[in-house]
């Protein structure tokens, strides 16, 4: 099956001249419920205690203490924040709590317990925090379409019609959890239980599968399908995005690119230092160009023919 990568121009030719791509963080696209379901239960009683075991041994405690800390003096009005700054909040504050748990000679396990007790620790936002970290430091995504002529998407991910778009042969080994996304018709977002350990039950892989890839029905115009790889394995290119976020690349066999569309306002140089450069790598591919439908608001694509 041929799938389609919309991208800018100068990128694409990074893309083939590289022989790269970038699997891209979760927490870098548009779309901020990008593999964020509603999570109903992270850990049932017995996975708490021993989360709460691991949490209050150091280096963990240290980190708790900067996470809850950095909250309170982040939620401290500005006028009390230019009076004092962060590095000396910190210990003066570390050192009040300590404090009092050698004077009600209670373990931080229990103080713990009791402020999610009063609900003076929100335990849920903290492990949404969590999540999401942990999420977009192990996940990269290739975002993928079965269409290669909608309008929004030349707009939005093309560069406004002066990029192009990539075929590129999903039926190769190279992709390895490939996957069409679904737009559920109720708009719902999937529902976890991160307790369930059982991953290997038809139910929980099902689950899983539906929060790996599903969007609201709000982006079914894109007809998305994605790839998805561990950060592990990728090499970093050193270069950051627009957000400051590391780009994470995956080289892939030359074989799996068979063409190249070009948008409306790419013109005829552009395209020949583009078929000039790339042809000594890939050899003869398929080009062609996306022009205006001369009756509706709708492409046509034609073929470029390219002298041998």
């Amino acid at each position: 099956m041929i799938l389609y990568k919309y991208t800018t121009y100068h990128n694409c030719l990074k893309i083939l001249l590289q022989k790269s791509i970038r699997y891209t963080q979760p927490i870098c696209f548009n779309d901020p419920f990008e593999l964020y379901p509603i999570i109903e239960e992270y850990f049932n009683n017995e996975q708490f205690e021993e989360m709460l075991d691991v949490v209050t041994q150091e280096p963990f405690l240290e980190q708790n203490y900067q996470t809850v800390l950095r909250d309170h003096y982040d939620n401290l009005s500005d006028d009390i924040k230019s009076l004092i700054k962060y590095e000396v909040f910190y210990p003066i504050q570390k050192r009040i709590i300590e404090d009092e748990l050698k004077k009600r000679n209670l373990p931080i396990k229990q103080l713990i317990k009791e402020s999610l007790n009063a609900g003076t620790v929100d335990i849920h936002a903290m492990m949404n925090v969590e999540y999401l970290k942990i999420i977009n430091s192990i996940m990269g995504i290739l975002s993928l379409s079965k269409i290669n002529n909608d309008i929004l998407m030349w707009s939005h991910y093309a560069d406004a019609h002066t990029g192009v778009v990539l075929k590129i042969d999903s039926d190769n080994s190279f992709f390895e959890k490939l996957g069409e996304v679904n737009y559920p018709e109720d708009n719902e977002r999937p529902k976890i239980k991160l307790s369930n350990r059982d991953y290997s039950s038809k139910d929980s892989i099902s689950l899983y599968k539906k929060v790996f890839y599903s969007k609201s029905i709000d982006w079914k115009y894109e007809s998305e399908v994605r790839d998805m790889k561990p950060l592990l394995n990728a090499h970093n290119s050193t270069e950051k995005d627009k957000s400051g976020m590391p780009i994470f690349l995956f080289d892939f066999p030359p074989e799996i690119i068979k063409g190249v569309i070009f948008g409306l306002r790419v013109d005829l140089e552009m395209i020949s230092d583009f078929i000039k450069q790339i042809t000594p790598i890939y050899g003869m591919l398929e080009y062609d160009k996306i022009n205006l439908d001369p009756h509706k608001y709708d492409f046509v694509i034609n073929k470029i023919e390219v002298a041998v």
